[in-house]
């Protein structure tokens, strides 16, 4: 009965583990920008060079239309200010809108 009873513990504990991973790593984070002056497909392709070489940055969306960046970072790697510098390097103003935990 204790070899069945770990067989299924053991059984739980790989399952779970999947599952917490996706749960949500304090490493990841999503932040969703305010970029006013982001208003054509040109810009759109200067915000994402200016953030396609950035190590931890995964560009989700560039919106020109609604003027905002979405993208996911990993906080180990970059800060939520990097992005923000690296846009306006690129001459655009940015803002972080929202930040949330993924």
């Amino acid at each position: 009965m204790k070899s069945l009873a770990k067989i299924i513990g053991v059984g739980l504990v790989a399952l779970a583990l999947p599952f917490a991973a996706l749960a949500g790593s304090e490493k990841s984070k999503n932040l969703n920008l305010d970029v006013p002056n982001l208003t054509s497909a040109n810009a759109e392709a200067q915000v994402q060079a200016a953030l396609s070489g950035i190590e931890g940055v995964e560009i989700k969306q560039v919106n020109s239309k609604s003027g905002t960046v979405h993208v996911m970072i990993d906080t180990e790697k970059v800060s939520p200010e990097t992005v923000v510098n690296a846009l306006k390097s690129a001459g655009f103003e940015a803002k972080v809108r929202a930040e949330q935990q993924s």
